[in-house]
């Protein structure tokens, strides 16, 4: 059920009995409360009917008939019918997209103390929608709403705060919003506070503290909690290691689609740490993350393929894999790509195997030593010619990638030097 927050101060008795239904789900009862004070002209029942056409909630989901009743509503002066039209017009739903309208009806409603309108208000300044970029103005109307207990302006308010925009940084501040707003169910700020809790920023430093918070998020779904306390149990950090429960949480990420919790999951299970050793499992983790352009999962996968863990060995395939995780500059995988020419897998050329190594100890210092070891390994079967050749080779991997600089190679005649 979609939870609603509106900034009406006190409840007419005539609507409560609608709002109590809406609350319980019973959408039907709402309906039969609404409609006919809608039809009767009260401002804040059109209001309510039309969120339920916005939604569909016991109605055909129709924002047509939404924005028709938000405007009738706001005809009255109504601050919610108001502030929810603007929203109408910000998205387009029902009339046609004007974001200077919704902007203008947004501080009307502001204009009456509408919580929600001053948050609205205050996202148009922050972003410069229709008004100046102003974070001082935002940090204002964030403000105010929140000091009527709207979670999402005392989130925007705590980031505001913590990252001092339009303000100055003050820590402590960004911590009392995000309790605030954790304490309203704002996952993000529960994750945020748990962050500050780490640091001892602006709250004494406290890592149970903080693992708590996080763990409450990670709970909710949020995702970057969720990878935070796999990667805190994967490594040991702070707490006792624990692949079990790196896994549990890499899993609940990774279950959402993302690619980076699946591209660390499928580790865990490639090595079996936390769970039993299973190839074919880290293969399809590794291919639904690259699917989605993980450069880390396209060179582990063209490991699985080289190395034939699970899969029959594959050169041709590792090697296009190293090529296209190479090419997003990955250095992991231009030191793979350069074993492969090293030892003949794809083609046996060292001139190519020592520039590949060379490229791949500019890009990451994480490799450099192993990179530059293997580098020079090659180089010292080389000619001074063929080095040079690999010089020139390198710098341009480095400025147009891996296949433009190996076609030109190629295409030079400079193959043959090898």
């Amino acid at each position: 059920m979609t939870t609603m927050i509106f900034a009406t101060c006190a409840m007419p008795q005539v609507l409560k009995k609608g709002v109590d239904a809406l609350d319980a789900g019973d959408y039907a009862a709402a309906l039969q409360e609404f409609r006919p004070l809608a039809e009767q002209g009260n401002a804040q029942a059109q209001f309510r009917l039309g969120r339920m056409y916005e939604y569909g909630q016991g109605v055909p989901q129709d924002q047509g008939q939404a924005a028709e009743l938000f405007r009738k509503s706001a005809a009255q002066g109504d601050a919610d019918g108001i502030n929810s039209l603007g929203g109408a017009f910000e998205e387009g739903r029902g009339v046609p997209h004007d974001l200077p309208q919704a902007v203008a009806l947004y501080r009307k409603s502001a204009a009456k103390g509408n919580a929600k309108a001053e948050y609205n208000l205050g996202r148009a300044y922050e972003h410069g929608r229709t008004v100046p970029l102003d974070y001082a103005q935002a940090a204002a109307w964030y403000l105010k709403s929140a000091k009527q207990d709207y979670a999402l302006a005392e989130y925007n308010l705590a980031l505001i705060y913590e990252q001092g925009r339009g303000v100055a940084v003050d820590k402590a501040k960004a911590a009392f919003w995000y309790g605030k707003a954790g304490a309203q169910g704002s996952l993000d700020s529960l994750n945020n506070l748990g962050a500050l809790y780490e640091d001892g920023e602006g709250v004494p430093r406290n890592i149970n503290k903080s693992i708590e918070l996080r763990t409450k998020a990670a709970m909710g779904g949020a995702l970057y909690a969720q990878r935070y306390l796999a990667h805190l149990y994967e490594e040991g950090v702070e707490v006792p290691q624990d692949y079990g429960k790196a896994v549990q949480w890499y899993t609940e990420a990774a279950e959402t689609g993302d690619a980076e919790a699946q591209y660390d999951l499928a580790m865990l299970y490639q090595d079996g740490k936390g769970v039993p050793q299973d190839y074919a499992k880290a293969m399809t983790l590794y291919s639904n993350a690259a699917n989605q352009g993980h450069v880390g999962a396209i060179n582990s996968l063209g490991m699985m393929y080289n190395l034939a863990l699970g899969v029959p060995r594959d050169p041709e395939r590792a090697t296009a894999l190293f090529l296209a995780a190479g090419e997003q500059k990955s250095a992991y995988a231009l030191l793979n790509l350069s074993a492969m020419y090293a030892n003949g897998d794809v083609r046996f050329n060292q001139v190519v195997a020592y520039a590949l190594a060379d490229a791949s100890a500019a890009l990451d210092a994480q490799i450099r030593a192993k990179a530059a070891n293997q580098r020079n390994q090659i180089r010292a079967g080389l000619s001074l010619m063929q080095i040079t050749y690999g010089d020139t080779l390198s710098r341009r991997i480095l400025q147009v990638g891996v296949t433009i600089a190996l076609a030109e190679y190629e295409n030079a005649g400079l193959n043959r030097a090898n």
